[in-house]
């Protein structure tokens, strides 16, 4: 196969750039003297990164080729340097929408794999190249990461095609190359977190060729404020930066990442009682377990297979109160312990008449009538069931008053991965005005999840990625040309289960029990040959990438500056049904190969940048080509991966009082379409915003960081099969099973909800002579819609974090607290599928973290 011979070509190029340099040095110790390890020391230290809380005052590390001033690049940047990330207590993803315009937190499940830019997921890269597609199935690592980048919009020509949204460029720890230097770091927190880092680096001669080196261990074991959720990881980080000869430079590196926990669904049976006075509608179905499952739930009768709205004549705005109309026996209603209805007669909140509308489920008749054709076992229990005629009595929907770490997980569920990344970059110097440039890539990444209310799902990704460029400052006057191209090799597998996922089975004031355990995804029923893998939700892919690239900075004058660029890319892709997939029909595994094919598609821009006056600059951009949107795991299903996507953006940065006060303004629209797995087609979205950035050092002991956010996502079209917005009544009578809609709600509603509009970000970092310091502030994000039925709302809030320090010599420690004042906050979920039945409210009482750090 052509995949096949690419990539043992890719191989080949992957390689050739470790082995030159070698070649290189071994010429240059035999012809000539190398370089002083003095020499490079200085070299070195002084293109080192600032560390420093001023955008204008650290250099981009080659976003947009020769352009590192933030001032002159066309695009809206944020930078994250080592103290910021610091000072924001910034360890994950998750944490971004502590920081800067446009960043916010998407949660999907409780692990923040992918960064949200602008409404919508965006790319990650490492030192510029792009890493594995990661929806959710780890939190990113930072232990291996110096800085971030943070860059809205596409990305520029030299980088792999990602999503209009934006990117996160991460910036690994680089070595040490002033002197041998380290830190020992311990912290203890909240929830049992006990973290520990060792790093150190310094100057080295490998030989007699210079070198300096960085090492760098982080692990952490912690609990949460969620109940049985974990965040344990183990990190571990190295690279070494060497000249073979005084015009060859090579940096390499590599971070093997072990992250245990679980995925968090959060609430289940959302309503709007719940979000706002922790009111949970308590009860459970009535007992389906089976021996074919191992003693839990019957899949068949807890999955939506039987009340799905197709079944029902085609409808697709289920009144789920109404399930006679329909003529389909009701097995999934919720049945409430005998205890709590006999007191809410004793105290009036309902009469004994009302109680009699209910089923009891230990009088035979009643009994029957539950159970009504599902063919289960009847099992007498001391409960009432919910019934149509109660509900239209008038009855009281039972509840309990529940907290926010109450949530939809078990000690039984899982979600581990394993991540193995490597890079390497070579930089040959020919004259001062011209370099190559070798960047190189590759990273492995298996997960495995487990959810025991009825999700499974197993990752693996295996990454190569080569690129060469030639950068050339003479050749056109006043101008840097660079020319380049790629090639990117991606294998990616996805087994997946989630036909039956019935997310408000579960009582979660009672914990889980076997009536509430779905079998999914590796499990297989009693006397079944097959496993539970979805041959819907299931595909494996080959993929190579290939393409060409340049562009072209130009200053015109002094003051006006363009960018443009183009990059052309052609995908040769294979897919297929995985092998572990043991229920697939032979028409399925050809649904899933007629999913192959190529693409080509072209990306371009076009940027200026205009300094009106001194340290005030203009700029404006338009940006029009492919995203790149593949699905969970990594894996292209067909060419709907491949989306048009369209950037128009204009702004204006300042730098003023002798540099000291850096403000960025930008208004953008955006057109994007995304991949929609449930449907295997393209989603198409608009946005547009505006978004306002200051950074002000008043003194040089007090600096002020503040941001502004507005934007408005819009779906184009319906939002398709997702889970129905339920009351608490058709809750009450279908919780036992997942309760799907198709209905698409007026084209008035397509604003995607599940994230505030407007956000208003304030934080202070003051630091006294003797080392004593202090930060803190605060963000406060408007009310939102959290479903496109807009039954359900989240309140608007206001959270405070804040620091107390001590910088020294030897010595760093560092007293941090999280939610200040325990506001109360909500996070929602997807929009697209879930948040009208899960949802996850915000720890709402503060966090606590204790750093000490030995420096040495």
């Amino acid at each position: 196969m052509k995949i096949t011979q690419n990539r043992a070509l890719l191989s080949m190029l992957f390689l050739s750039p470790l082995a030159y340099p070698g070649l290189q040095a071994q010429e240059a110790t035999e012809a000539e003297e190398l370089p002083e390890l003095e020499m490079f020391i200085a070299e070195e230290s002084a293109s080192a990164l600032n560390d420093t809380v001023l955008p204008t005052d650290r250099a981009i590390s080659g976003l947009f080729g020769d352009t590192t001033s933030i001032l002159e690049v066309p695009r809206s940047v944020t930078l994250l340097s080592p103290e910021l990330l610091e000072q924001y207590n910034i360890d994950d993803l998750r944490d971004l929408e502590k920081f800067g315009a446009g960043t916010q937190q998407a949660n999907y499940y409780g692990v923040a794999g992918t960064p949200q830019l602008r409404g919508i997921a965006a790319g990650t890269y490492l030192n510029g190249m792009l890493r594995a597609y990661n929806r959710n199935e780890m939190p990113l690592s930072f232990g291996s990461l110096e800085a971030i980048e943070v860059v809205k919009g596409p990305a520029p020509a030299e980088y792999e095609t990602s999503l209009v949204g934006g990117f996160v460029n991460l910036i690994p720890k680089s070595p040490f190359y002033d002197e041998t230097r380290g830190s020992a770091e311990v912290e203890i927190g909240s929830y049992d977190m006990l973290k520990m880092q060792f790093d150190v680096g310094g100057p080295i001669m490998l030989g007699e060729m210079p070198a300096a080196y960085r090492v760098s261990v982080t692990s952490q074991q912690s609990d949460s404020y969620y109940d049985n959720v974990s965040n344990d990881y183990t990190s571990m980080y190295g690279a070494i930066k060497f000249q073979p000869k005084d015009n060859i430079k090579v940096f390499t590196g590599g971070e093997y990442f072990d992250y245990k926990s679980n995925e968090n669904a959060g609430w289940n049976r959302i309503t709007q009682d719940l979000i706002d006075n922790g009111n949970y509608i308590i009860g459970s179905p009535i007992d389906v377990t089976s021996g074919a499952y191992g003693g839990n739930a019957d899949r068949d009768l807890a999955g939506p297979n039987l009340n799905a709205p197709n079944t029902w004549g085609g409808a697709t705005d289920v009144d789920y109160t109404n399930y006679s109309a329909y003529g389909v026996d009701n097995f999934w209603a919720l049945a409430v312990d005998k205890s709590i209805v006999d007191q809410a007669v004793i105290d009036g909140t309902i009469t004994s008449a009302q109680r009699d509308l209910m089923l009891d489920l230990e009088d035979a008749g009643d009994l029957a009538t539950a159970y009504g054709t599902s063919g289960a076992t009847p099992v007498a229990q001391e409960k009432y069931r919910y019934t149509e005629d109660y509900i239209n009595s008038g009855g009281e929907i039972f509840t309990e008053n529940i907290d926010g770490s109450t949530v939809l997980a078990s000690d039984e569920d899982y979600a581990n991965s394993t991540d193995y990344v490597w890079f390497g970059d070579v930089v040959i110097e020919t004259n001062p005005d011209r370099e190559f440039i070798w960047k190189n890539f590759a990273e492995y990444l298996e997960t495995s999840k487990f959810s025991t209310y009825g999700y499974a799902i197993d990752t693996e990704q295996t990454i190569l990625a080569t690129k060469f460029m030639m950068r050339d400052r003479a050749l056109i006057k006043n101008s840097t040309l660079s020319l380049g191209g790629g090639l990117r090799y991606a294998e990616a597998k996805q087994l997946q289960d989630y036909d039956s996922e019935p997310f408000q089975r579960t009582d979660i004031t009672q914990g889980l029990t076997p009536n509430d355990v779905i079998y999914t995804g590796p499990q297989s029923a009693t006397g079944s040959a097959t496993n539970l893998w979805s041959p819907d939700a299931s595909r494996e892919s080959e993929s190579v990438f290939s393409s060409l690239f340049a562009t072209l900075e130009t200053h015109w004058t002094e003051d006006l500056f363009s960018y443009l660029s183009v990059r052309g890319d052609h995908v040769d892709y294979d897919v297929d049904m995985p092998s572990e997939v043991e229920q697939a029909s032979a028409a399925q595994i050809q649904a899933a190969q007629d999913g192959s094919g190529t693409s080509d598609y072209l990306n371009w821009a076009i940027g200026l940048n205009y300094e009106i006056f001194d340290g005030v600059n203009i700029y404006g951009t338009y940006q029009e080509g492919t995203s790149y949107s593949p699905t969970q795991g990594g894996v292209i299903q067909s060419e709907g991966n491949f989306n048009d996507s369209i950037l128009k953006e204009v702004g204006v940065k300042f730098s003023l009082i002798e540099n000291k006060l850096f403000t960025s303004l930008a208004y953008y629209e955006w057109e994007q379409s995304g991949f929609n797995q449930r449907s295997a087609s393209a989603n198409n979205y608009e946005g547009e915003g505006f978004e306002a950035e200051v950074t002000w050092q008043v003194t040089e002991a007090f600096t002020v960081i503040g941001s502004y956010t507005w934007q408005e996502v819009t779906l184009l079209e319906g939002p398709g099969y997702r889970a129905a917005a339920l009351s608490a009544e058709e809750i009450a009578l279908s919780g036992g099973t997942f309760t799907p809609t198709t209905n698409n709600v007026s084209v008035s509603d397509y604003t995607v909800p599940g994230s505030p509009a407007t956000v208003i970000k304030l934080f202070g970092i003051y630091k006294f002579d003797n080392g004593i310091g202090f930060s803190g502030g605060g963000v406060w994000s408007d009310s939102y819609d959290i479903n496109y039925e807009r039954t359900l709302k989240a309140d608007d809030s206001l959270i405070f974090s804040a620091n107390v320090f001590y910088e020294g010599e030897n010595w760093d420690i560092t007293f941090s607290v999280e939610n200040l004042t325990g506001e109360e906050y909500y996070l929602g979920a997807d929009p697209g599928f879930a948040s009208s039945t899960i949802g996850t409210k915000g720890p709402d009482e503060p966090s606590y973290a204790l750093s000490v750090k030995y420096k040495f």
